[in-house]
């Protein structure tokens, strides 16, 4: 669902992780990750100016782990696990 209340004056100054787009401060907290369709997304609060919003990542495949056989034997991949 989209927000009704949009101001339009405010524009996101940059489009870093770990920073504030607003008033780019580096002083985010962080909430629960959660997952979304094309990876990850962390909800946030900036302690300096009070805004609010999500930080995306994208997710990619990195490797198999903790793979076990039919049998309950464990598998190791190239990592060691």
């Amino acid at each position: 669902m989209k927000s009704t209340n949009i101001n339009k004056e405010v524009k996101i100054k940059k489009n870093q992780e770990n920073v504030c787009p607003i008033c780019c401060a580096d002083d985010l907290n962080y909430g629960s990750m959660q997952p979304c369709e094309s990876g990850i997304y962390y909800f946030w609060d900036c302690y300096k100016c009070g805004a609010s919003g999500k930080e995306f990542y994208n997710t990619v495949f990195s490797s198999h782990g903790q793979v076990k056989t039919k049998c309950g034997n464990e598998v190791l991949n190239e990592h060691g696990y």
